[in-house]
């Protein structure tokens, strides 16, 4: 397996080496490496083969979200012959623990990530620089608009305040997702819903969710007023199989976790709800990330019941 010897290597470890961390240097380098994919497969093998952890697991998920696939499967080969000699590297030992979920032996569902306006996407804070040019980051284009997030979607059933529409899926648009002929809507009160036992559930007629009443875990006190991120068209994109499966550490602040389909990248244990009305269990539909479009950060899991007519919204955060 062959790397180079980049300066830019150097300076990158250097930077994260120090404490506090150099985050302008960090960012600097990043950017000059960004568009080289062996200087960044240089980058992971040297954090593998000195041990070099830290708090460097952060730096994982934007190199190696630039790196081939190929690529990975040969720095995870690295890393095994390095735990054959080095039993205790933490280093060597997460990077496979995320290349496992990233490269899996099974087969996830095929998902679809959406695509965002240009002028929605340039709003989004990126701290580090690390999602510019990333493959997930699609601006969309004005020929493919395919569903809409945002905008207002009625009504909570508990504070009586402005419930906002997350994610409006066309039926047309579902094709090869899930079988419906109807418009699934999914709502939630940025309010009340984060504090809810289980999940938001709406009963769906017609292209409008209605909120079924609220069972909270605690009493988030009166409401306040919540802006409401306007309504906007997105497209679905599909990406290829090596983005079916998103990891939460890897991906966090730097891949797009707008998707439909595929599975849930959970930030905590997997909580799929069940149906109020006939008890099975919701089949998952997408996931939008919070921090983005309304108050909180954190995920939303979208989830199902066709028979039903029943949509519902998981949160999780960190």
């Amino acid at each position: 397996m062959g790397f180079v010897t980049s300066p830019h290597v150097t300076r990158m470890l250097e930077a994260h080496r120090a404490r506090p961390i150099d985050g302008e240097v960090v960012q600097q380098v990043f950017v000059q490496m960004r568009s080289n994919p062996e200087e960044l497969a240089e980058l992971v093998r040297a954090l593998i083969t000195q041990c070099d952890i830290g708090h460097a697991e952060w730096l994982f998920s934007p190199v190696c979200g630039r790196i081939s696939a190929s690529r990975l499967d040969e720095l995870a080969d690295v890393a095994r012959s390095h735990l054959a000699s080095h039993e205790g590297c933490e280093a060597a030992r997460v990077f496979l623990a995320h290349h496992a979920l990233r490269r899996p032996a099974d087969s996830p569902p095929p998902a679809w990530h959406l695509s965002l306006p240009g002028d929605f996407l340039a709003e989004r804070v990126d701290r580090w620089g690390f999602r510019e040019g990333h493959p997930t980051w699609v601006e969309l284009a004005d020929d493919h608009p395919q569903a809409r997030l945002g905008g207002a979607g009625g009504t909570c059933s508990r504070c009586g305040g402005v419930a906002e529409r997350l994610l409006l899926l066309p039926a047309a648009s579902m094709a090869g997702i899930v079988a419906t002929s109807r418009d699934v809507v999914f709502i939630w009160c940025a309010w009340c819903s984060p504090y809810v036992s289980q999940a938001t559930f709406s009963k769906v007629q017609e292209g409008t969710a209605t909120m079924l009443p609220l069972d909270l875990l605690i009493d988030p006190g009166p409401s306040q007023p919540i802006e409401v991120t306007p309504e906007m068209p997105v497209g679905l994109m599909r990406l290829g199989p090596d983005w079916d499966r998103q990891d939460w550490m890897w991906a966090n602040s730097v891949e797009n976790l707008y998707r439909v389909g595929g599975e849930p990248t959970w930030i905590q244990h997997p909580d799929t709800p069940s149906c109020p009305d006939c008890g099975d269990p919701l089949r998952f539909l997408a996931q939008l990330d919070i921090a983005d479009i309304t108050q909180g950060d954190g995920l939303a899991y979208l989830f199902w019941c066709d028979p039903s007519a029943i949509s519902a919204v998981v949160y999780q955060q960190t």
